[in-house]
């Protein structure tokens, strides 16, 4: 099974799928089905805007904004993955939410090289993709430099020192979850997000930190993928085996007793150029 803190840096190599599943989980949740709504909201899109998608992943936010900016419009969709892509344009031409004939532009593209002319967009969307990119600064930058005078953005990213698991074994609770963070190329950019905004010329910023909760051992593990985080730290040398048993044990017991409890924050942050 692909890592899930890594293998979306290089997702052309998970042969299992795992990637897609994962993400297929992260959408089917409330929290981030209403986030993503929230996001669309705050793009303030009108029909015929022509729109850019950073890191679409499997496409399917880039198909509801298609339906969004409509016929006249323009909804570029880029993502450095193959097996993302040809999900991607799968699609579902035939849903309410994006009518028949509007159609996104997927595209192969590394975000910090974007092929597109300076100021051509009217808005810059991106969800969770900065937090497995080298370099983001390069990213928003780009961002930035394809969006017109005025254009609106929208980033959603999370900060993952500030995803939290409730456990008796604080010691290995944070080795557990510092280590998670690590394996992240960029595990602190919803903390870095304000800044770098600022750097590449972004004003009106809003921040808006969204945080949920979960009670729920199996929905928490497939989104996040806490027991094979537990397999990588202990293959790691950083927990023992046997800790690594005693921890998991636990969460069990706090899951079939009704007491397991997790949360993840994320921030959502809006502004123009």
């Amino acid at each position: 099974m692909t890592f899930l803190a890594t293998g979306f840096q290089e997702s052309d190599r998970d042969v299992t799928g795992s990637l897609i599943t994962c993400l297929d989980a992260i959408r089917s949740h409330p929290f981030f089905r209403n986030v993503k709504d929230e996001s669309f909201r705050l793009l303030d899109l009108h029909s015929g805007d022509r729109i850019l998608e950073v890191g679409c992943g499997t496409g399917q936010d880039a198909w509801i904004l298609a339906g969004i900016t409509g016929y006249d419009g323009l909804v570029a969709a880029i993502d450095p993955g193959m097996s993302m892509l040809r999900e991607a344009q799968k699609g579902d031409p035939d849903s309410e939410s994006h009518p028949r004939g509007t159609y996104p532009s997927f595209a192969r593209m590394d975000g910090r090289s974007l092929g597109f002319g300076a100021g051509v967009f009217d808005a810059v969307r991106e969800d969770r993709a900065l937090q497995h990119i080298g370099e983001p600064e390069r990213v928003v930058s780009e961002m930035f430099r394809v969006l017109k005078p005025g254009g609106r953005f929208v980033l959603f990213e999370p900060d993952w020192e500030l995803f939290i698991i409730d456990h008796p074994m604080p010691d290995v609770t944070r080795r557990i979850l510092n280590f998670w963070a690590d394996q992240f190329m960029n595990g602190w950019i919803g903390r870095r997000l304000f800044r770098l905004c600022l750097d590449y010329g972004a004003s009106e910023i809003t921040v808006l930190p969204r945080t949920f909760t979960l009670h729920d051992l199996n929905t928490c593990d497939r989104i996040f993928g806490i027991r094979d985080t537990v397999s990588h730290a202990r293959e790691t040398g950083l927990i023992s085996e046997d800790d690594s048993d005693q921890w998991i044990s636990i969460l069990k017991e706090s899951d079939g007793s009704g007491r397991f409890f997790s949360s993840f924050t994320g921030y959502l942050i809006t502004g123009k150029k």
